[in-house]
């Protein structure tokens, strides 16, 4: 084999160079985002709930190669109904957000946000955190995944339980 056909096989057999790990951050930006919403079918959880926007983002892998995506749809059913128990008898107007941050090696990071939540709304707000914060969820192979889901509740229109 000659001096230069070898050298055009070690080329070829090179690890991609840092130019071309660049050009891949570079592209996934450009294709995935920052953050990317899922839109379901069927937004409305019960006749007073509605799920408003589904996000997640993985900060340094804006394509989300880190975590199996049907770990998001998972995580939002387990959520929906914890919200559906909750709200579904709720007598205000408000929404309410929660965000989850789920990273490699490290616990569930939670939080929530509520709009306009009226102070009788307080105790049921208690138990929907109490039980949205102690959802199991996936850990992502590397890095970290947000997850935010956001939720708008009306009065119910059903009759008031008795005791409430």
């Amino acid at each position: 084999m000659t001096a230069s056909g070898l050298l055009w096989l070690l080329l070829a057999a090179a690890p991609a160079s840092v130019a071309d790990a660049d050009d891949a951050k570079r592209v996934d930006a450009m294709m995935c985002g920052p953050a990317t919403e899922i839109f379901l079918p069927d937004n409305q959880i019960a006749a007073n709930l509605r799920l408003e926007h589904l996000q997640y983002m993985s900060p340094g892998d804006p394509c989300g190669r880190n975590f199996d995506h049907d770990e998001i749809k998972l995580l939002y059913e387990r959520v929906k109904a914890i919200a559906a128990s909750s709200f579904a008898d709720s007598r205000g107007e408000f929404g309410v957000m929660v965000r989850y941050e789920l990273a490699a090696g490290s616990p569930l990071g939670f939080e929530m946000q509520t709009r306009s939540a009226p102070e009788a709304e307080k105790e049921r707000l208690g138990r929907f955190y109490d039980a949205a914060k102690e959802v199991k969820a996936f850990r992502p192979s590397v890095g970290t995944v947000h997850v935010v889901m956001e939720y708008s509740i009306a009065p119910s229109t059903a009759p008031a339980a008795a005791g409430k």
